[in-house]
């Protein structure tokens, strides 16, 4: 990504559903907020959001209105009436929604940036001309050129940045701002503002900056873990011989296991532990973090098993001797000690205290 960005700046439509925030905004809200970058957006993306709720607000209303009138008329054919009659009081939702919009950019961090504009001669100009963020599209038969707010937004921006020089990100849906001639003017103006199309490109890019802490969390965390299942081999070895028949500690030997003496576990392979849950990792918690209790443990082992057993070559070849065939307890009697490894995956559990893991338990064993 180069030069790290240490601010963004957001345009209208990556607030969809505001005052709610998206899951999109809110990844990439958290991800800034943990790498500590500054969030901003313009005067001009509050006006729009705020007129975008009280149209899409009237919109609502006056569909339930027309559907409370469907509903009244049905009842009135049989006599009856609504019980209960739509009313929305939009002083009241005003002054909610902007109690709620101040809550939520103070829990977001979000700043707004003053707007500042060209001259109007300078606008007018950029229009006529049809200069981006300005573009001309067709309406019915006609043309019609839009961008005034684009314009604006894209001016308090770069306002903003001249004023406070640093690497800069804008992210907006709206592609007519990815266009070379808006990019170009940027560059002239000699400010580093990258453009992003999609709030999911630039989390990814801010992921790839939070995960190394992550990762080196959970590692730490499996050491943690593995210093458990080393220091206590020696209880799990018997419980590993409870947990598997004769018949898997033989597979693939060229003989039936009669009994197993003991088993030791050579080498730990390796070990690993769930994930915490997602609010104790970064960008939700400051460091990568687990809550005392039970977790779960996965550990690879190479384990040598001491065992008799009786080879399965010595009952064929008795089959096929010319000699007369001997007794069924003399074909059985040959019986060797033989040292099998295998490799087990062992799924444990152990008890995690905050700083250390306790001895871990068994839960399961499977021979790879």
């Amino acid at each position: 990504m180069g030069q790290q960005i240490s601010r963004i700046y957001f345009d209208t439509n990556c607030a969809f559903g505001w005052p709610v925030a998206s899951k999109n905004f809110h990844w990439v809200v958290s991800l800034s907020q943990w790498l500590g970058l500054e969030l901003f957006w313009p005067e001009a993306v509050e006006i729009e959001l705020e007129a975008q709720f009280f149209r899409n607000l009237e919109l609502e209303k006056n569909a339930g209105l027309a559907a409370q009138k469907r509903i009244a008329k049905l009842l009135g054919t049989v006599g009856s009436q609504p019980t209960s009659s739509l009313n929305v009081d939009i002083a009241a939702s005003s002054s909610a929604y902007a109690s709620r919009t101040q809550q939520m950019k103070a829990y977001l961090l979000i700043q707004s940036v003053p707007t500042v504009g060209p001259a109007l001669s300078d606008l007018v100009k950029q229009a006529a001309y049809r200069i981006p963020p300005f573009e001309e599209i067709t309406r019915g038969k006609g043309t019609a050129v839009i961008g005034f707010q684009d314009a604006v937004i894209l001016s308090s921006v770069l306002g903003h940045l001249a004023a406070n020089p640093t690497t800069a990100a804008f992210v907006s849906e709206d592609s007519i701002f990815s266009h070379a001639r808006v990019k170009a003017h940027v560059e002239e103006l000699g400010l580093d503002l990258r453009f992003y199309q999609h709030l999911r490109v630039l989390g990814d890019e801010l992921w790839e900056l939070v995960a190394p802490a992550i990762r080196r969390g959970w590692e730490n965390d499996f050491a943690r873990a593995r210093e458990a299942v080393d220091a206590n081999l020696a209880t799990l070895e018997p419980e590993l011989l409870r947990s598997l028949d004769l018949g898997d500690i033989g597979r693939g030997e060229s003989a039936k296991v009669l009994e197993v003496r003991s088993a030791r576990i050579k080498k730990v392979a390796a070990v690993q532990t769930d994930l915490p849950e997602t609010k104790s990792l970064p960008p939700f918690s400051p460091e990568f973090s687990r809550r005392p209790g039970p977790t779960k443990i996965a550990a690879t082992v190479l384990v040598e098993f001491d065992a008799i057993v009786r080879p399965y070559f010595h009952d064929i070849l008795s089959l096929f001797s010319k000699e007369a065939r001997p007794a069924a307890a003399e074909i059985n009697a040959p019986e060797e000690t033989r040292i099998i490894p295998h490799v087990i995956d062992l799924a444990l559990e152990a008890d995690y205290d905050g700083h250390k893991y306790g001895p871990p338990r068994l839960i399961s064993a499977t021979v790879q």
